[in-house]
């Protein structure tokens, strides 16, 4: 079976592709991380509001420790909190366009469109984790792998696992949408080049 046609598949809704590549990446990407007490907090007030099913079912994928902050957490939830920021930022972006037609739109666009959506995804995935993510540690070699990859082996910042990370959910997306991997190294090129001379 051909490998985006597997994709679309077993994902039909962008939004389940998103949840899933976020995890799936950031489990592949991230040996142990600290939590920001703002996410800490927002994932207390949200298994607050659950009813008793459902929290002892999140129970399951979050562990806070006696100060409030989260110990433990499944990729999984990380996966959805991240899908759930992601569509709300585009699909307000967009002007209320659902985001399966976004992605639709993007598919049949030409290459102004796409580097348009790739760009503005990169910029809500990039803040999205920095909004999760106080601390990452990385698991080096694939770090290291994927900053060849994605041709920023001399990118050394400390935000260089978040910006891996944010350029594989990417790869996933345009995998999903047959969209040109290629594209993904112009991302990379622009969005490093763009962090390099803020500093300078």
């Amino acid at each position: 079976m051909d490998f985006r046609l597997g994709m679309r598949r077993k994902y039909s809704h962008f939004f389940d592709l998103t949840g899933a590549a976020a995890a799936r990446e950031l489990g592949m990407m991230v040996l142990s991380a600290e939590y920001t007490r703002a996410f800490s907090l927002r994932l207390r007030n949200i298994l607050e509001e659950l009813d008793d099913k459902e929290r002892d079912l999140a129970s399951i994928s979050v562990m806070f420790n006696m100060e409030g902050d989260i110990a433990i957490i499944d990729e999984a939830l990380v996966g959805s909190f991240v899908a759930l920021r992601y569509k709300s930022v585009m699909e307000e972006y967009y002007k209320g366009t659902p985001l399966n037609k976004i992605a639709r739109s993007v598919m049949e666009g030409g290459e102004k469109r796409i580097l348009d959506f790739l760009d503005i995804s990169y910029d809500v995935l990039y803040d999205t984790l920095q909004e999760l993510y106080k601390e990452i540690v990385c698991k080096k070699e694939v770090l290291n792998t994927f900053k060849m990859r994605y041709n920023i082996s001399s990118y050394n910042k400390e935000d260089s696992a978040v910006v891996a990370i944010v350029l594989m959910i990417l790869e996933d997306m345009v995998n999903y949408m047959g969209i040109k991997e290629s594209y993904i190294l112009t991302l990379s090129a622009l969005k490093t080049r763009k962090i390099f001379s803020q500093h300078i």
